[in-house]
């Protein structure tokens, strides 16, 4: 109906409609914001005119519409000399009544003027008029006052005995003079056609070999319908009505064979048409028979499986009821499959009739074709059959704010009823962030909420796992995450699960790649290896400056973050390569050494902005750290026995690593090997006697159990005398060896 354009200036204009519904109407389209596009009267039937006033301007009205945010729109406005503007299509609804029944069935007319002041002119009353008596003729609205209402005359929905609509508005006013009005339109009327203007679609129903076709009436202006005509096919039999019928009936069908009817007005301006669904023919069902799981009796509140079954006709369709405590059978659950699961609870205890109509799939559902009754006894409500276990084991424990996980939770029915998987009462698993832990008693520290649906009904000891994905809430630190089940709209189970939980803030996470990290440590000893760490915050990661960011590698007792920063033992801060942007990925060679405490510690690492905050997630690894031992065994076989004072000779000696760490050859801390002169071997415990001292440097770090060979040159003492050439390590700056080994030499 309609197509866009472009304005001179190149910009989107409004769509410019190929025709309009009054030909003297120029159209100009209201926003799409303001009505619901619609196609009637097949989706709702036209049988109203409300009229309007503007309070205002033409201009300002057509301005109105064009709004985007007005949410309200006229099919047409008119001006005071007779102007007439088209802003929705009559087949679409416009929302003009403030009541959306009136608005689906009407045809909205504003006019330029005032509720409260007489400006109402000939021009306006007569273009309206004349629109009026169009809308008879294309619609077949009657020209009376219960057909053509002001606003004022449409019922508030939401108030009954008001009237305004919604809003309560009282236009056209007490100066539109209905009477002058009402006889132009009906004059006017009365000049154009009168076809049949059929509404909605025709509904069919088929029998044993049979069929009857409904239909609303026909409309007309002011020309009675003739007849109808209803067409069946295949076959093309026909059955001509009355033009006061509503139905036909059909005989002689084949049974199995899909069949559709059209149904076709008559009257001396013209016909008009409309189908019917399709039906198939078949014998009729019987045979009903209903069976209950779990068997009466069962405890109120319980879900309840009923299932039906039938013969001898195909593709049978069922409809459940439950008679109420005045007689009325209550429909559950309409024509449809063979199960129902009843929710019992807001039936309460005491004895139950359930009932169940059979039909093949296109009978009339206002009559059963076979039917059957139950009995089901209900025993009073217990909280206690009502109970639930909850498997959280795997809920992540860190999370990041507004951030979403995906994980399992099991629940298992540990009580005695069978949980509903849908209807209003269904049983649904509830996931929550809170402040504190407690289950639906503590609801006003909850952060967060999202249910979960089962699948299935869960009869007692049965369990269902479901994939839940959640995301933390915006309120970060040390949360509980928290597993609840709720029989809708009912009551909540008196069984939760918390899981402690740390949330981030988006602009303190990381994300860290550990695995290369040793496990086994000795105090003091260094190991390099490579930490991958990932950008998930929402900045880019500086390397440089005073707020760069850094990663830390810490061993403490216990894992923590940088909360338990008091019970770090060590502390080591390492660069980034180079910036990182948001999802990016850095590795960092570190080298990192052990502290001298013992034991079962974590080695931990965690970001920091430098001088400003450290990142709310870390990453822990399991270590142990064994004792350090710095031990050595000597082989002086090569050592002269006799020496001259102060004379320069070669000893070879071969020093083995015992120990368990590598002897590092350089450095401030670096491991020597000294020959010394003493009266009294023992190491270093025996300084005071000795004569001479000589260190000598390896040549490269020593591993443990390996051996290294040093040729040194070695000057005896001015002193002469028996005395012993020892040899001992040391770690230069921190302790000697508590080894030693010595030869006994003399000195002449």
């Amino acid at each position: 109906m309609s197509a866009a354009v472009t304005s001179i200036n190149g910009s989107a204009a409004w769509p410019v409609a190929l025709a309009v519904d009054f030909p003297r109407a120029t159209w100009v389209p209201a926003a799409s914001t303001n009505f619901t596009v619609a196609n009637r009267p097949r989706d709702y039937p036209v049988d109203m005119i409300v009229i309007h006033d503007i309070e205002g301007s033409y201009a300002s009205a057509i301005k109105t519409f064009q709004d985007p945010n007005r949410h309200g729109s006229a099919h047409y406005v008119i001006s005071s000399h007779g102007l007439v503007t088209q802003m929705v299509a009559e087949h679409n609804v416009a929302w003009h009544a403030g009541n959306w029944d009136y608005n689906t069935r009407a045809i909205g007319i504003e006019h330029e003027g005032y509720a409260s002041r007489n400006l109402y002119t000939t021009p306006e009353y007569r273009t309206s008029a004349q629109l009026a008596g169009s809308i008879c003729s294309r619609w077949g609205v009657p020209m009376d006052r219960k057909h053509v209402i002001g606003h004022s005359e449409v019922p508030d929905p939401d108030h009954p005995g008001l009237f305004g609509g919604t809003d309560h508005h009282w236009d056209p006013g007490p100066y539109w003079n209905w009477t002058y009005y009402m006889s132009l339109a009906r004059y006017y009327a009365n000049l154009l056609p009168s076809p049949p203007h059929m509404v909605l679609n025709a509904t069919a129903y088929s029998g044993d070999g049979t069929a009857t076709v409904h239909w609303q009436p026909a409309r007309t202006c002011h020309n009675p319908i003739d007849s109808y005509d209803v067409v069946a096919q295949p076959g093309g039999a026909v059955v001509s009505v009355p033009g006061s019928a509503i139905l036909a009936s059909f005989t002689g069908l084949t049974n199995g064979v899909n069949y559709s009817f059209t149904v076709t007005a008559h009257n001396s301006d013209g016909q008009d048409s409309v189908a019917s669904n399709s039906v198939t023919p078949g014998p009729a069902c019987s045979g009903a028979v209903l069976t209950a799981s779990p068997a009466s009796p069962q405890s109120a509140g319980g879900a309840v499986l009923f299932t039906a079954t039938s013969s001898a006709c195909s593709n049978p369709q069922y409809q459940f009821t439950v008679q109420d405590s005045k007689g009325t059978w209550v429909v559950q659950q309409p024509f449809g499959r063979n199960t129902w699961t009843w929710d019992s609870y807001t039936f309460g205890a005491g004895i139950h009739r359930i009932g169940l109509w059979v039909n093949h799939a296109t009978a009339d559902p206002a009559q059963a074709e076979a039917s059957t009754t139950l009995m089901y006894t209900l025993s009073p409500f217990a909280m206690t059959d009502w109970h639930a276990v909850f498997d959280m084991s795997q809920a992540p424990t860190s999370w990041v704010a507004g951030r979403s996980q995906t994980f399992p939770v099991t629940v298992t029915n540990s009580g005695n009823v069978t949980w509903p998987a849908a209807g209003y009462g269904r049983v649904d698993l509830i996931l929550h962030f809170a402040k504190v832990g407690g289950g639906s008693t503590t609801r006003s520290q909850w952060l967060n909420i999202k249910g979960f649906s089962m699948l299935s009904n869960l009869a007692p000891g049965a369990s269902v796992t479901f994939s839940v994905t959640i995301a933390a809430p915006s309120t970060t630190g040390s949360l509980v995450l928290e597993a609840d089940m709720i029989k809708e709209h009912q009551f909540w189970f008196q069984q939760w699960q918390p899981v402690s939980v740390n949330v981030a803030a988006p602009d303190k996470t990381a994300g860290y790649d550990m695995t290369q990290a040793p496990t086994g440590w000795i105090a003091g000893q260094t190991q390099r290896f490579p930490v991958t760490v990932t950008n998930t915050s929402t900045y880019t990661w500086l390397s440089t400056g005073y707020y760069r960011t850094d990663l830390d590698l810490h061993f403490l007792p216990a894992a923590g973050g940088a909360a338990k920063r008091s019970t770090w033992l060590t502390n080591q801060a390492f660069s980034l390569p180079a910036d990182l942007a948001p999802g990016g990925k850095a590795t960092v060679n570190v080298t990192v050494t052990a502290p001298g405490r013992t034991g079962s510690l974590v080695l931990e690492a965690v970001m920091i902005k430098e001088h400003q905050f450290w990142f709310q997630q870390w990453a822990p690894v399991n270590v142990t750290v064994a004792a350090a031992v710095w031990s050595a065994s000597y082989n002086l076989t090569g050592a002269p026995a006799t020496w001259t004072k102060g004379q320069t000779r070669s000893v070879t000696v071969t020093a083995t690593n015992t120990g368990n760490l590598a002897w590092p050859s350089s450095g401030y801390y670096r491991v020597d090997l000294c020959l010394h002169f003493t009266t009294r071997p023992g190491g270093s415990a025996n300084r005071a006697y000795w004569l001479t001292s000589q260190c000598y440097s390896m040549s490269a770090d020593l591993a443990p159990a390996s051996s290294v060979t040093l040729t040194a040159s070695v000057t005896a003492p001015a002193t002469a005398g028996s005395m012993y050439l020892e040899a001992e390590m040391v770690r230069e700056h921190q302790f000697w060896f508590s080894q030693s080994g010595s030869v006994p030499v003399t000195v002449a």
